[in-house]
């Protein structure tokens, strides 16, 4: 029989709360969605982040692959013609 209460006071903090998201939601959601949508809002920011770490992750530049050769502070391994012929 405890069960019964209980449910209803569960019901009745969750309608609430839904109400507060709701008023909420339409005070404050115009602001949200004009700041994210600006051209250097935060979501524009994160978007060129995200690319930034992609490229880096990637090594689209010499910059980049310049990391990995200093790590374990091997020289780098040269390609083509001045190449040892390793026989």
């Amino acid at each position: 029989m405890a069960a019964q209460p209980r449910g209803r006071l569960a019901r009745a903090l969750a309608v609430c709360l839904l109400i507060a998201l709701a008023v909420a939601g339409g005070f404050y959601g115009p602001q949200i969605v004009a700041s994210a949508a600006a051209p250097n809002g935060w979501l524009a920011r994160a978007g060129r982040k995200f690319q930034r770490l992609r490229s880096f992750a990637l090594f689209r530049s010499r910059g980049d692959r310049a990391v990995l050769r200093g790590i374990d502070g091997t020289p780098p391994r040269r390609h083509g013609a001045g190449a040892p012929a390793g026989n």
